[in-house]
């Protein structure tokens, strides 16, 4: 291992007995009373393991070393040394715990005065918390990953999967990074989710599942049979009250964590491959507003959700449309003549626009919607002369679900009159 020497403040060693030579890693030696002085080391830090190089020590007089002498890490011997020449020493240094220790030589640590020249820190592996996609140099473009952490300082490279990522000191500016931050160019995962390993001199971390691909929504839709066929049927709309399970196809689902259909989520999902999953459609969110124009409707984007495919705006989704359940508070009348054709019946509440109305098993017809559709005006079909307790029930059906009106409608034999109905709290 070859660093940059760092030069210090030289402090003065007395070394024991007397001895002939140096012997090699053991720190054992039989030199002659000698002098010893310190004045840098070729490595300042390492690992807390300890024994990954050597630390090269320069001075003068350490052809002295006793034979009892060792080397000391703070207070931890290191496992061996080698005396190359009066001013070079080679020792491994021993595990220890974080933080700076001085270098010392003798019988016992501390045996001499330590100054800075002899200041060694033991620094721990890198730890990665989390990795987020972000704007990088490009305004309104995600494009780098930030990393946070610990003992991130340092790194030289940031593996993302099989991808090396150079990490970037920039000169003359003010660093990106910090202890517990680095920013890196994001690579492109074409689908899945990878590792993610920060290399520091002192080791290496890493964090499983940390960065991958965005996930894409591309449609929903339900499968079903057809003459010994699967056809998918696109579903793009549903009831705000959520609940319907729809399939969604698209890539990067492994590692999704949960899909949101506008600013509602939901975690009731499977994942069946990496292009498809089984989701249940949450109810809207309340924070959702229906449209103006549309009072009955809303559309939101679909996203599947993983830690790093940004936020919802970046993601890339597809669409559903919210449509409320509609619901009748109101009806002009509750019956007509059974042979009559021409009868109408104004029902009235909410969500309403696009209803079709069935008089027991016979269809309605719808000759006019207000705009809010809160009002339905209804031609009655004829019917059968319905007796009391067999009334026939109105179902008013919309594309976001039904409202069941039972034993509602009377046929009746002769010509009647209206009765007007109005829901009860």
């Amino acid at each position: 291992m070859t660093l940059s020497t760092l030069a210090g403040r030289s402090r003065r060693v007395t070394f024991g007995a007397a001895a002939t030579a140096a012997l090699l890693l053991g720190g054992m030696a039989t030199i002659a009373n000698a002098t010893g002085t310190i004045t840098s080391l070729d490595v300042t830090s390492g690992p807390l393991s300890g024994g990954s190089g050597v630390v090269t020590i320069t001075g003068t007089g350490f052809s002295g070393i006793g034979a009892s002498e060792k080397v000391w890490f703070g207070s931890t011997a290191a496992p061996g040394f080698l005396v190359e020449s009066g001013t070079k020493l080679l020792v491994t240094p021993p595990a220890h715990a974080p933080g700076v220790v001085d270098i010392t030589i003798g019988n016992a640590p501390g045996s001499a005065t330590a100054t800075t020249a002899d200041n060694y820190t033991y620094t721990a592996a890198p730890v990665i918390s989390g990795v987020t996609l972000v704007e990088g140099a490009t305004v309104g473009k995600k494009d780098t990953l930030a990393i946070a952490g610990s003992q991130l300082l340092g790194a030289s490279l940031v593996l993302v999967g099989d991808t090396t990522v150079k990490v970037v000191y920039p000169k003359g500016v003010p660093s990106p990074h910090t202890d517990s931050l680095l920013k890196v160019k994001a690579p492109n995962v074409k689908s899945g989710s990878v590792t993610v390993a920060v290399v520091t001199p002192q080791g290496i971390g890493s964090r499983a599942n940390a960065y991958g691909a965005a996930p894409v929504v591309s449609k929903l839709f339900v499968p079903s049979t057809v003459d010994g066929k699967v056809v998918q049927t696109v579903v793009s709309r549903g009831s705000d009250l959520g609940g319907r399970v729809v399939h969604v196809a698209g890539s990067g689902f492994t590692g999704v964590t949960s899909f949101s259909f506008g600013a509602a989520s939901t975690t009731n999902f499977v994942v069946l491959s990496d292009t498809e999953a089984k989701v249940v459609v949450p109810a809207k969110a309340a924070g959702d507003a229906y449209l103006a124009t549309a009072p009955n409707t809303l559309k939101v984007k679909v996203v599947a959700v993983n830690p790093y495919s940004g936020t919802f705006a970046d993601a890339k989704g597809g669409s559903f449309q919210y449509d409320a359940e509609p619901t009748v508070t109101s009806a002009s009348r509750q019956r007509s003549q059974a042979t009559a054709t021409t009868t109408t019946v104004d029902f009235s509440g909410a969500f309403l626009k696009g209803a079709t109305v069935k008089f027991g098993t016979a269809a309605g017809k719808v000759t006019s919607t207000n705009l809010a559709g809160t009002t339905i005006t209804v031609t009655v079909p004829a019917g059968t002369v319905t007796v009391p307790g067999a009334e026939a029930d109105v179902v008013i059906t919309t594309a976001a679900g039904s409202v069941t009106l039972p034993k509602f409608w009377t046929f009746t034999s002769g010509v009647t009159t209206a009765n007007p109905w109005t829901r009860t709290p």
